[in-house]
């Protein structure tokens, strides 16, 4: 029942109300994070659940200088493109916590469907999909009204090929386990950029 109980509208055996989906969608978060949960149940007595964390050095000083808060992701519609149905779903709630309008696709297929449909303010795109086709070739055929828009490709591959294709495409790079902080703080950059282009057309 500890494996099961992090699937998908897995109650087992309570009446109570809920949908089952809030272990599956923390776990979906925590494996794209790079971490794991855990848990220790005892009948009778309850259950213990933690996210293990790797620790890090602690400063010697308090830096001299403190960040400024992160910009606010201004709401909008995000195609966002991974063969992992686990990383996707979590890519997905993890955006749509921003508040974000999220178009998920598994393949190219529906990718290029839900980019006819309904468009797109940015693109998300995981590196290595399905059938050999990649992320920047997605794009490619996406058409060019993909050309226009902000496009960031998601990859665990760190190799130098890789970089410089993207880099050639005029793309923006992330690596995987993807860093939330990051990926907010470019995606406000480049749509608040993109906004300005707009605004001085």
């Amino acid at each position: 029942d500890q494996e099961l109980i992090f699937e998908e509208f897995r109650r087992l055996g309570h009446s109570g109300e809920g949908l089952g989906l809030g272990l599956a969608i923390a776990d979906r978060i925590a494996r794209l994070l790079g971490h794991r949960i855990s848990l220790r149940s005892r009948p009778g007595h309850g259950t213990v659940f933690s996210i293990e964390i790797p620790m890090t050095a602690a400063l010697t000083q308090p830096p001299a200088v403190v960040a400024p808060p992160v910009q606010a992701l201004p709401r909008r519609r995000l195609l966002v493109v991974d063969n992992d149905p686990a990383v996707l779903k979590a890519m997905q709630a993890l955006l749509a916590g921003w508040q974000s309008e999220v178009s998920p696709a598994q393949t190219p297929a529906q990718a290029r469907q839900l980019f006819a449909d309904h468009g797109a303010d940015a693109l998300l795109l995981d590196y290595h999909l399905d059938d050999h086709v990649s992320g920047l070739q997605l794009r490619e055929s996406l058409g060019s009204a993909a050309q226009g828009i902000p496009c960031v490709i998601i990859t665990a591959d760190h190799g130098k090929a890789v970089s410089d294709a993207v880099l050639a495409a005029g793309c923006h790079l992330l690596h995987k386990p993807l860093k939330p902080l990051a990926l907010r703080s470019l995606l406000a950059q480049l749509i608040a950029r993109e906004s300005g282009s707009e605004n001085s057309r």
